[in-house]
């Protein structure tokens, strides 16, 4: 198969990642796509990637999530987001969690934070993010520290009870924020949060 547009990586776990697309590919096959990676050296290139395709799910018109396998002979080291705003990969540890967020993008509606890794947070919320969106997060950690970041909607879907869930990747947060994002999770790692 010829190779398609460069996809969007929203997750990736060992060798399994899920990212997005707006072309229709075949499931069971497998698949040239392109991704940013980065080498050994750090330097991040665009490369045709096989991928087996083991399932999809369409997320809005136009765009739909595919879950696949990379090839287990090559260290490949997909970034999570799209070519123009490499990130941190996924590969931080996630954390339960039950904190209070706000943005002008929710309105007045309140939402919370239910897991959180250093590369983002997984919210709940009445309404539907749009994937792609920017939005301008208040975080409220444990003892009201309020920690203003900016965060991509990677992906956004309906939960059966709370209404959505949506997967929010922080965009490169200043060094200070780096420090309290941090120490946010060794306290929920350790419990004391």
């Amino acid at each position: 198969m010829s190779v398609v547009d460069t996809v969007e990586v929203v997750e990736l776990m060992g060798r399994r990642v899920v990212f997005l697309s707006r072309h229709k590919l075949p499931v069971g096959e497998t698949c040239w796509v392109r991704m940013a990676v980065r080498d050994s050296q750090g330097w991040l290139h665009i490369r045709p990637v096989p991928v087996v395709l083991e399932r999809d799910r369409n997320i809005r018109v136009g765009q739909t999530a595919y879950v696949g396998s990379l090839p287990p002979d090559e260290s490949l080291q997909p970034l999570l987001s799209s070519v123009n705003t490499p990130c941190i990969t996924r590969r931080n540890s996630r954390q339960s969690c039950c904190l209070r967020v706000l943005a002008p993008e929710l309105g007045l509606e309140e939402a919370w934070a239910v897991d959180f890794s250093l590369s983002g947070v997984q919210i709940r919320t009445s309404e539907p993010l749009e994937p792609g969106a920017i939005v301008h997060l208040q975080l409220y950690t444990p003892g009201s520290t309020l920690l203003p970041i900016d965060a991509r909607v990677a992906w956004c879907r309906s939960h059966p009870q709370e209404g959505c869930r949506a997967g929010l990747e922080f965009r490169d947060p200043p060094p200070y924020l780096q420090r309290e994002l941090r120490y946010l999770q060794d306290r929920l790692s350790q419990g004391t949060a």
